[in-house]
């Protein structure tokens, strides 16, 4: 089974009639070694099924969109310019990401300063004075320009420069941190999460909540955050009730995600049995609830040496409190090298039961950490696509699967101006 398999096959229909217990003998093999994990082969063969026209589409709007994004930079909101000047696709910026990540971790000024203080100074802040069409963004850069010249003179002198301008860069950061923090987290619980959606909600667009933080390392932890999870089911099934008595048109109502390893303190597979009793039990009260409330709800993606186990979870409540429910899905990561292998079994799951299962495509978010744990383990390959090109193919790869899928309700999530078009 896992030799049979080729992207080339699995888009033209070629596998449509094997079972879901066949996909998930090739979802096994395909862990690191075996099975579908070669890459450049996988590469080649998705490759070669993607419309040259389609792609061609795509590339064009995708400048066209860019473009016109760029000449309205007046309505641009102050964050989003500065975003535009310091963006992914320089150092500053890549240095400014790696900060707001790390001040969140490290608990004492001494070390925040230090650390600021080591990667503020490798950046050059120079290249960017005036070059914002933004004053207050030209300002802030003046700002890192002198606090990364500050930074320099202290690294090379030692003790014999004072420090009185630490805790002020410091705060500076940490402030420019928050302002990060609240353009991508909605609200610090679900009710205010809840009244800053409802600013928005609209027939055209909902949301997805979910809850940060999302490892459990107790049975206390995984607790709270059961308690947690029913709180905001009973907080959506509010909103959407409420969003519904405002106009005559049916809304698309807001979802609940959920994160397994929230819900157990050893979410391994080591632990399987333990596993498969008490975080089913609260997983499927969640679900229960959220039916009687009428809340879609999404399990979402975990680590690659968890799918399995995620996949075992996710049939085994299908089949039981969410059967004939339609409401009840799965996110799945383009990046990982199994991603159309778990497509084809979810397609064969959705018909096995007789129900359509919603499915979210993303790009993924554990990749350092997967890379990571492939190379401490000593392992031959990577469960995970090693180029970013990959996994933009890899996505649209697994976006033409779904939208042929006669299972899956295809949802796509992407920040990426390619991909978006090419999936519009």
């Amino acid at each position: 089974m896992a030799e049979s398999f080729s992207a080339e096959r699995m888009l033209t229909g070629k596998m449509a009639a094997v079972p879901a217990s066949g996909w998930m003998a090739l979802i096994r093999a395909g862990y690191y070694t075996g099975g579908c994990t070669d890459e450049t082969q996988l590469v080649r063969s998705m490759a070669e099924q993607m419309s040259e026209p389609l792609l061609a589409h795509a590339s064009r709007e995708a400048c066209r969109l860019i473009t016109e994004l760029r000449e309205h930079t007046d309505e641009l909101s102050l964050f989003d310019q500065f975003m535009q000047e310091y963006s992914l696709d320089n150092d500053e910026g890549l240095t400014l990401m790696i900060i707001a990540e790390a001040l969140l971790r490290i608990p004492d000024n001494a070390s925040r300063d230090a650390f600021i203080r080591a990667e503020i100074s490798q950046a050059d802040w120079e290249k960017h004075l005036s070059h914002s069409p933004s004053h207050w963004v030209n300002m802030a850069t003046r700002g890192l320009s002198v606090s990364g010249r500050m930074a320099r003179l202290k690294n090379a002198l030692g003790r014999l420069i004072t420090r009185p301008g630490e805790p002020v860069i410091r705060n500076a950061l940490q402030y420019a941190m928050q302002m990060l923090g609240n353009q991508f987290v909605l609200g610090e619980d679900i009710s205010s999460a809840r009244a800053n959606a409802e600013r928005t909600h609209s027939e055209l667009n909902a949301f997805s909540f979910d809850m940060l933080g999302e490892a459990a390392l107790c049975d206390d932890d995984a607790e709270k955050y059961l308690a947690s999870y029913r709180a905001a089911l009973k907080e959506i099934a509010l909103q959407n009730e409420d969003s519904n008595k405002t106009t005559t048109a049916s809304k698309r109502p807001c979802s609940l995600s959920i994160k397994l390893s929230a819900l157990h303190p050893r979410y391994e597979d080591t632990q399987r049995e333990d596993v498969k009793v008490r975080l089913y039990d609260r997983l499927a009260t969640l679900v229960r609830e959220a039916r009687e409330l009428s809340v879609p709800v999404t399990i979402d993606a975990e680590e690659a040496d968890r799918l399995i186990l995620s996949l075992e979870l996710f049939e085994q409540v299908l089949s039981s409190d969410a059967a004939d429910w339609g409401q009840f899905g799965l996110a799945v990561q383009a990046y990982s090298k199994r991603a159309l292998p778990v497509l084809g079994w979810l397609d064969a799951l959705a018909r096995e039961h007789a129900v359509k299962i919603p499915v979210r495509l993303v790009k993924g978010a554990y990749w350092d950490n997967e890379i990571k744990l492939a190379q401490q383990r000593g392992l031959p390959g990577y469960p995970v696509f090693t180029r970013k090109e990959h996994t933009d193919l890899s996505y649209l790869a697994c976006a033409a699967f779904m939208l042929k899928s006669t299972g899956i309700y295809p949802q796509f999530a992407t920040h990426n101006a390619h991909t978006l078009m090419a999936v519009s």
